[in-house]
């Protein structure tokens, strides 16, 4: 899915931060079983990524990277109608989950 990978060659995958943050927005978007099974699961992926590179300040390069592998992936597929809209969309109420949850 990425053409890079999401660590720096330095840093094990298993403790990347991007990679921890990611898969806490994905296993927290299970808990709301409505949002998570709205969106198709690239979308619902890259939305996770998109976040966690985001909260960890990767630079923009990162970033534009994932959404040209959203947008070229997206292609491929029925999904490619309103991928980037579902992406911001989703992004948003990750974001949100996020938050309340560490308010909690």
């Amino acid at each position: 899915f990425l053409a890079a990978p999401i660590a720096a060659p330095d840093t094990s995958q298993g403790t990347c931060p991007v990679r921890c943050v990611a898969k806490f927005l994905l296993q927290l978007s299970l808990f709301d079983a409505s949002m998570h099974y709205r969106y198709p699961h690239v979308i619902l992926t890259a939305a996770a990524v998109y976040v966690a590179l985001w909260c960890t300040r990767a630079d923009e390069a990162r970033i534009a990277e994932l959404l040209m592998d959203v947008a070229l992936t997206c292609k491929l597929t029925a999904d490619a109608s309103d991928s980037q809209a579902l992406t911001s969309d989703l992004c948003q109420e990750l974001e949100t989950m996020q938050l309340s949850s560490q308010a909690e």
